[in-house]
């Protein structure tokens, strides 16, 4: 006989990671436009 599939238990959701904190990005320096 064959024997009957196992249903296939339901997966646990998985915890939400607490999202880390975004570093600051560092503010790019205003490059200096040639004087014409």
């Amino acid at each position: 006989m064959v024997s009957p599939k196992p249903k296939p238990k339901p997966k646990p959701k998985p915890k939400p990671k607490p999202k880390p904190k975004p570093k600051p990005k560092p503010k790019p320096k205003p490059k200096p436009k040639p004087k014409p």
